[in-house]
């Protein structure tokens, strides 16, 4: 494996741990995304789903890092941007009332990435990354 892969694959593990973390520091930035797909009246489950999230954000970049668990880390990981795929998606054309801001300029952009990033980890999940062609 070339050196700059492995500082692509720490660089990605990292801020996927990071990440995660950040959903037990910040739980009130990530219900505020929440808003776009639960109805209202859900905050006990938008909680769990919350920490739910962020363990197993950090759970899949732990596995990534290490080479005999990074195919798995990557499933992990690429599952995890799948299921996020409609937050996303509904972040571009739905505004939550009394918002200042309209997401949809940070959604667009970050919608776009999310694909790069599912394209990239799933290339992790077909074959392991030092077998050479």
């Amino acid at each position: 494996m070339k050196s700059g892969q492995k500082v692509l694959i720490g660089v990605f593990a990292f801020l996927f741990i990071a990440g995660g973390v950040n959903h037990f520091i910040a739980p009130g930035f990530y219900l505020n995304l929440l808003d776009y797909i639960l109805p209202p009246g859900n905050e006990a489950l938008a909680g769990q789903l919350i920490m739910l999230s962020g363990a197993t954000e950090i759970l899949a970049g732990l596995l990534f890092i290490l080479p005999q668990t990074r195919r798995w880390g990557a499933l992990f990981i690429l599952l995890h941007l799948l299921a996020f795929v409609p937050v996303h998606v509904a972040m571009c054309f739905v505004r939550i009332p009394g918002e200042e801001a309209n997401m949809a300029y940070f959604a667009w952009p970050r919608l776009i990435v999310q694909f790069m990033l599912i394209y990239w980890i799933a290339l992790f999940t077909q074959k392991p990354l030092n077998q050479t062609k």
